[in-house]
């Protein structure tokens, strides 16, 4: 029997709750917070910029910290899959992960990019919002 998901935790909110079970719903709380701690997690001080451990890893380990979070940027990847969600939505999200690892490598213009980039937060926002597509599909046809 599906539910409702838990809030969102950044500042976008959808206008409608979204109807998921259980299992994806916890892969949807697991999915926010690694989101949060790789893309969001931290201002830069002095400044109105957040980050994460994405920026902070390839910044402080050079190409092994990009090479470290592309592989959790895939694990969101792999979850979605398993959510069922179409292919050209993960066609979507793997070029995100793409523009963020082949633009990472680069000393400081990767580190800047990952700041500005936030591939995993634009995939997860894409994958919030095919499940709200779904589950209003899905609603309608009850």
């Amino acid at each position: 029997m599906p539910v409702q998901a838990p809030p969102r935790t950044d500042k976008e909110t959808t206008s409608e709750p979204m109807l998921l079970d259980p299992v994806e719903i916890d892969t949807l709380r697991q999915l926010r917070a690694m989101v949060n701690l790789l893309d969001d997690r931290f201002t830069i001080p002095g400044t109105n910029f957040r980050t994460g451990l994405d920026g902070i890893i390839g910044f402080f380990i050079p190409v092994v910290g990009d090479v470290i979070t592309t592989g959790l940027s895939l694990y969101l990847i792999h979850l979605a899959r398993r959510m069922n969600v179409p292919k050209h939505v993960i066609a979507r999200m793997m070029w995100n992960v793409g523009v963020d690892a082949t633009v990472g490598i680069v000393p400081f213009v990767g580190d800047v990019a990952d700041i500005a980039w936030k591939a995993n937060l634009k995939n997860l926002r894409l994958l919030e919002r095919h499940l709200q597509k779904r589950a209003t599909r899905h609603a309608s046809i009850k």
